[in-house]
């Protein structure tokens, strides 16, 4: 399990318009990284939903295993240094 802060919210009004919309998100960003075989099992919004796009809430997601975790932590690592 990973938390991901800061991620921009989409106005889109129903729950699988936002997950479809949060998994395209993470996936851009693990391409982004170089990790694009880390595979997700579920992607989860925290807190109370607001509409405004300029609080958003982070993410919970949830990995395949710990492997792609350290991978995907280790790739993420590279790019910001």
């Amino acid at each position: 399990m990973l938390i991901v802060c800061q991620s921009l919210m989409k106005t889109v009004q129903t729950p699988e318009q936002r997950i479809e919309e949060d998994t395209t998100v993470l996936a851009a960003m693990f391409h982004e990284i170089g990790a694009d075989d880390v595979k997700l099992e579920s992607v989860v919004r925290l807190g109370k939903r607001f509409d405004d796009p300029a609080r958003p809430r982070p993410m919970k997601i949830v990995l395949d295993s710990v492997e792609s975790k350290v991978k995907l932590l280790r790739n993420a690592k590279k790019t910001c240094s």
